[in-house]
């Protein structure tokens, strides 16, 4: 009996040295776990400089929309809301220009749905929150006054950044 109790003794310690040994090997072939950085990109258009902190909205497939305030870096400054759209795997849209000239936009907040289609608003100098639709393929909604026009608006209350 002393016996075959040293020899399941053996088998066990043979099998974790065989298991060490598949594990080294498993090790060696995965590589390491560095963390890649892409290179920076600019994403304002030339001539223009961002006015604010830039938003980025995420769906959960990795599509993403950036918007921010610019304006032109050669005139008074007058800021416009601008965004542009990065589907995963695919390279970053154009710059969408989505606010006109007059009135200023300003306190730009995104958000995107699990289908990559977005909505950015901002307040603008009248007093009103304005916003447009942005689909996941970059084609862009009307342009909407969302407040009504006898309020007086703000900044859109959240910086939220994604909704459903």
């Amino acid at each position: 009996m002393r016996g075959a109790g040293l020899t399941g003794k053996r088998q066990v310690i043979g099998s974790a040295i065989a298991a060490a040994g598949a594990l080294s090997v498993w090790m060696v072939m995965v590589p390491p776990a560095n963390a890649s950085w892409t290179p920076v990109s600019t994403v304002t258009a030339a001539g223009w400089q961002s006015a604010d902190a830039p938003l980025v909205a995420a769906d959960r497939h990795g599509d993403f929309v950036l918007a921010w305030e610019a304006c032109k870096s050669s005139t008074s400054c007058p800021s416009r809301a601008q965004a542009r759209i990065k589907p995963r795997g695919g390279p970053m849209g154009p710059v969408m220009t989505l606010s006109p000239p007059a009135p200023q936009a300003f306190g730009v907040v995104a958000a995107t749905d699990d289908a990559g289609d977005s909505a950015v608003v901002w307040y603008n100098l009248d007093n009103q929150v304005a916003g447009r639709r942005i689909s996941a393929t970059g084609s862009l909604g009307p342009l909407r006054t969302l407040s009504p026009p006898d309020a007086i608006a703000d900044t859109p209350p959240s910086r939220e950044h994604s909704v459903g």
